[in-house]
């Protein structure tokens, strides 16, 4: 197989380079990864301006290649596996689980039919006034008077729209009554340990790691469910504070 565009060319294994063609500049060192975690903006920039738009890191261990530009970019998510394959660090990776997308590729196609229904056209519709709800919600707690951590401030709107979508729960105190989570801000702060984990330097499972707090997160969820507990919308059934409500929820829907 020979793709070429202006900028990458894709080569059989074992194909030597052809002439005038050079692999990606700069070579990966042991501190990259500390550097690309303590600002990933400078890391990038710094990089590309000084080797180009594809160069080579030791970002996560090994050799990452960073692909900064347009083409080499449409081609790298194009590749649908012929020429491409998904490679995360190992904590992401144990973080996602067995049967996760990225694990179990052949579950790909039957979770992405089992979400199509929530993302039509008339679903994504009926979501614009909670979302509108949420961010005059919180547009109107900002101080208009001082700067605004943008970060934070977003990841909160996020969660307040995404959490009752994906969980199925309203993120009321009263909707917590009975549950191992006592309130909003006790769940917020589970998801964030949880999701601190996928970004862990060493696979290793203890309290004083990201990743061993991040798994640590993944098992309180699974208690949420033992009982039942009425749902928001009056159906009846148990609220399961994981992604899975959602799809097991969407299934249904599309059945």
């Amino acid at each position: 197989m020979n793709q070429l565009t202006r900028d990458v060319i894709v080569l059989e294994h074992g194909q030597a380079l052809p002439f005038e063609v050079v692999s990606p500049p700069r070579k990966p060192q042991w501190q990259d990864t500390f550097a690309y975690i303590a600002n990933p903006d400078q890391f990038c920039r710094i990089n590309q301006e000084r080797y180009g738009p594809i160069f080579k890191t030791g970002v996560f261990g090994g050799t990452t290649v960073f692909v900064g530009s347009s083409r080499a970019i449409q081609m790298v998510f194009n590749g649908d596996s012929s020429y491409t394959e998904i490679g995360l660090p190992p904590t992401t990776m144990e973080m996602f689980g067995e049967y996760s997308l990225f694990q179990r590729p052949d579950l790909h196609r039957q979770r992405k039919s089992a979400l199509r229904p929530a993302f039509t056209g008339h679903m994504l519709a009926s979501y614009l006034p909670r979302i509108h709800q949420v961010i005059g919600h919180h547009l109107q707690r900002w101080d208009a008077t001082a700067p605004v951590g943008l970060v934070p401030a977003v990841d909160a709107v996020c969660f307040d729209v995404l959490a009752p979508l994906l969980l199925g729960i309203e993120l009321k105190d009263e909707a917590f009554a009975g549950l191992p989570i006592g309130s909003k801000w006790e769940l917020k702060r589970l998801y964030k340990t949880f999701f601190d984990g996928f970004y862990g330097l060493l696979k290793w499972n203890t309290p004083l790691t990201t990743f061993g707090r991040g798994q640590a997160g993944t098992i309180a969820p699974d208690r949420i469910h033992a009982g039942s507990h009425p749902t928001p919308s009056g159906s009846g059934g148990t609220i399961r504070l994981n992604s899975r409500f959602f799809v097991d929820d969407v299934s249904r829907s599309a059945a």
